[in-house]
């Protein structure tokens, strides 16, 4: 905290230099350069008045007198002034040619004024002007003084809060850094750092969300591959033991589907870290959803099923352009569809319509529906419903999740509610454009 003021109290005063002896002087010179004829003007007409009255006391008097005359007028001016010889200046031709004119010569932006008395060639030279300056001597070390101290109060003031909020942000990083995951920073947004304490409350959020489904993910897989592993270890033993070839095949064509749950498992668990860990690459496109949407569900409907599909494409007309991305959009619908064979008794109906330039879809079942209490755990991740271990139910809880992470990448949602045919009711709703 002390450096931060330090720092801040030297730049203040380095600033602080250079306007006074680096920017000052520039901006004088620039002055000088651009403002001359002004300046010159400026100069002539103040002093026009007194070398009016000098110029009328001497050419009252012989101009022999003059230089005895002019020592008595010198005691009444603040500043000094010399009698000279138009033929003993030391100036520029131009000068002497307005002196020859009767104009008031400036020289020195206006620190020597010259002026002939009529056309006698004797010339009243006033200055240095720059003497008459006041001399603050003490009171110039008082004023740096009084700067420096009014400096390092404003300094103060200006760093206090963005210190404190400096403070704020390493306590908040330490805690973070000590384990404490929900720890976050809050400072207000009129601070010039509320932008770093957002990146880091939305870098520990990412970490937090990323560990805890690490945790998820450790605990399912463990849990997961138990039951087909102990279901593989009893057919190996049963295979040894038994001596029927009957048996022997029966077994084997379990060991065969054990293995087929364990890929089926694994991959699933492979494609929900890698959506969870980073969004894959999208290209989307505009066009219609009808011919896209009557192959998805002509691939998802298992030939033989007694289960009808049907698609009520509300949309007119039917070539609309819809913005998805194609490959994920079929993973979420297809994943809603497999989910809604896998309770419906005897048919689904996907739905499609406009609802204030939005996409909606539809996709209705007759089965058993989902509770209310439980719409919003559904879509977490190796979350089923019936708790079931079973191969009958199948799925493994993370097909919702990833239709959730898809819908997101939409810029929409999914969701469910009670269908009218009577069971569940999953819909997709994201932006059309």
């Amino acid at each position: 905290m002390k450096r931060a003021f330090i720092n801040s109290y030297i730049f203040f005063i380095i600033i602080l230099l250079i306007l006074q002896f680096v920017a000052m002087p520039i901006l004088q010179e620039f002055i000088k350069r651009h403002f001359k004829e002004s300046i010159k003007i400026y100069n002539q007409e103040l002093a026009s008045g007194v070398y009016y009255l000098t110029e009328r006391v001497l050419l009252d008097q012989p101009i022999e007198k003059w230089p005895e005359h002019f020592k008595d007028l010198q005691a009444n001016f603040g500043y000094q002034v010399t009698l000279l010889k138009l033929e003993d200046l030391d100036i520029a031709d131009h000068h002497v040619d307005e002196l020859k004119n009767g104009e008031i010569a400036v020289v020195e932006e206006g620190d020597f004024l010259f002026k002939q008395i009529g056309n006698s060639g004797f010339v009243v030279k006033s200055g240095p002007l720059s003497e008459i300056e006041p001399e603050f001597g003490y009171l110039a070390l008082v004023f740096w003084a009084i700067a420096l101290v009014i400096i390092a109060l404003i300094t103060f003031l200006w760093t206090l809060p963005f210190l404190r909020n400096v403070k704020k942000i390493g306590a908040g990083t330490a805690a973070f850094g000590r384990g404490n995951l929900a720890e976050r920073i809050n400072i207000s947004k009129r601070s010039s750092l509320y932008p770093v304490s957002m990146s880091f409350n939305s870098m520990a959020k990412r970490i937090e969300q990323l560990i805890n489904s690490h945790k998820e993910l450790t605990n399912a897989v463990s849990h997961e591959l138990r039951t087909p592993l102990s279901r593989l270890r009893f057919s190996l033993e049963m295979l040894h033991r038994s001596e029927s070839l009957e048996k022997q095949d029966r077994y084997k064509m379990e060991l065969a589907t054990d293995i087929g749950e364990l890929e089926d498992l694994v991959s699933e668990l492979l494609t929900y870290a890698r959506f969870d860990r980073e969004k894959p690459e999208m290209t989307f496109v505009c066009a219609s959803l009808n011919a896209f949407l009557k192959d998805l569900l002509r691939e998802n409907n298992p030939e033989g099923s007694t289960i009808a599909i049907e698609l009520l494409y509300n949309i007119h007309p039917a070539s609309t352009p819809i913005k998805y991305e194609p490959k994920q959009m079929a993973r979420a619908v297809g994943n809603l569809v497999q989910n809604a064979l896998s309770f419906s008794k005897e048919k689904i109906e996907v739905t499609v319509l406009l609802h204030h330039e939005f996409c909606v879809v539809h996709i209705d079942d007759d089965g058993p529906g989902v509770a209310e209490d439980k719409r919003e755990k559904i879509f977490e991740p190796f979350v089923r419903l019936d708790g079931s271990r079973s191969r009958m139910t199948g799925g493994y809880g993370l097909g919702l999740s990833i239709v959730k992470r898809i819908m997101q990448w939409h810029k929409g949602s999914a969701k469910v509610s009670s269908s009218p045919l009577g069971g569940a009711r999953f819909t997709l709703e994201w932006p059309v454009q």
